[in-house]
């Protein structure tokens, strides 16, 4: 664990200067629709789109920037293959199970939070376009130097994390006093 971190301690600036262009997006967008609605409704809109900018420029520093660990650079077009590979013994089951909760964890976020900023989409939709911003990421990974693998278990385990919190989402404003049924 000491490893990871150092490798969260390491990152920390890159989240920082990220936060900080994500607050200046959205003062600027405050006062934009400040213009139009007033103070109060421009922070209220614009609270969702913060959060969601949040969520998105986190997994880009995360996963973008330099990793935890060395790991091969290319492309890795087998699914689960370091699930088999630990369960043969070629690298550390620990690792393996470790790196897989996490790129659903760093997913479930983003899926709460486009199911709570457009509640009248489509899960499948919502689904479809987290996978696209695991897509990009991997892709990202693929073609820039970031000393990363671009792995296909990884675009399955993020679309599972996405998936799992438009999932939570649903189930807490579906459990949140609302007298319809939601199917």
């Amino acid at each position: 664990m000491g490893i990871l971190l150092d490798w969260f301690v390491a990152v920390l600036p890159g989240i920082a200067g990220m936060a900080l262009i994500i607050a200046a997006a959205c003062i600027g967008l405050v006062g934009w629709r400040a213009a139009a609605d007033g103070w109060r409704i421009a922070m209220a809109e614009t609270l969702p789109d913060a959060l969601l900018l949040a969520a998105v420029g986190a997994i880009v520093v995360l996963t973008l920037g330099a990793p935890a660990a060395n790991q091969p650079e290319g492309i890795n077009l087998v699914p689960f293959r370091d699930i088999l590979w630990a369960a043969q013994g070629k690298v550390d089951p620990m690792l393996a199970a470790t790196t897989l909760a996490a790129n659903v964890l760093l997913f479930v976020p983003l899926g709460i939070l486009l199911a709570a900023r457009y509640p009248g989409a489509s899960r499948w939709l919502l689904t479809a376009l987290a996978a696209i911003v695991s897509l990009m990421v991997e892709g990202g990974q693929a073609v820039l130097e970031t000393g990363r693998l671009a792995d296909v278990t990884d675009l399955v385990a993020n679309t599972a994390g996405a998936a799992l919190g438009i999932g939570l989402r649903h189930a807490l404003a579906a459990g949140g006093g609302s007298s319809e049924t939601h199917v």
